[in-house]
């Protein structure tokens, strides 16, 4: 997830009541989920900015370089803020991370092609997924009860609560279908997806075990490595 002075500008516009939620994701050009994962990123860097002192030294750097004309200093101060944690290598989310959830988490594109005229409670959430609306999808996917594309049900759910940070419903969702070849045609995108709902849950230990299991070619090879480095790092 990239921070520009821009976005800071547009969420600090939302924050101050001058933007609404709807006009700002679309200035964002974001859904829902990236929306609200922009907010925490907000919130939690003007925490982190406070617990790390930054306060004083960047108050100071304000009154000796800031522009004439510019009054908004709580712009600034997150601005400025933006370019010394990241000097310091302090990551606001994930601190020790050089991966962040954004960087790999990547909807898992629709396949379902067979759809009656019963399924059409599944045709709307794979409408809402195929359009980011993660948290619209998944109000329609606890309106089914699947008797049939179980699988999918699950699997496709699993992956719309990782978009809607719903940690919790994404891995339970995902146990339901397991990483058994011989049960689950989606196992190694299902064993991914798993490793990233424990990582985006804070279970480093069961997201390790996922992640170090993937082979070369397999689905998430491209970076499970990197990423499960960098999770047996952390303290």
């Amino acid at each position: 997830m990239k921070i520009t002075e821009d976005i800071i500008l547009l969420l600090e516009a939302f924050k101050g009541g001058d933007l609404t939620k709807s006009q700002t994701m679309e200035k964002l050009e974001v859904n829902e989920g990236q929306f609200d994962r922009y907010l925490s990123w907000y919130d939690q860097s003007l925490d982190a900015i406070e617990l790390n002192n930054l306060s004083k030294e960047l108050s100071e750097i304000h009154n000796e370089v800031i522009k004439p004309g510019r009054s908004n200093f709580r712009v600034w101060y997150m601005a400025a803020a933006v370019v010394i944690i990241g000097v310091i290598g302090f990551l606001i989310s994930r601190p020790e991370s050089s991966i962040s959830f954004d960087d790999v988490y990547e909807p898992y594109p629709d396949l379902i092609s067979i759809r009656g005229e019963e399924e059409k409670l599944m045709t709307e959430a794979m409408r809402l997924y195929s359009l980011g609306d993660f948290a619209g999808a998944l109000d329609k996917f606890s309106l089914i009860q699947p008797d049939s594309l179980i699988t999918e049900y699950h699997f496709y759910r699993g992956i719309a609560a990782l978009g809607a940070n719903d940690s919790k419903l994404a891995v339970s969702s995902l146990l339901n279908i397991g990483i058994d070849p011989d049960s689950n045609k989606y196992w190694q995108q299902t064993r991914w997806y798993l490793g990233l709902a424990y990582w985006q849950l804070g279970d480093t230990v069961n997201s390790l075990k996922l992640l170090e299991a993937i082979e070369e070619n397999e689905y998430g090879s491209e970076v499970s490595q990197k990423l499960a480095e960098q999770l047996g790092n952390l303290p």
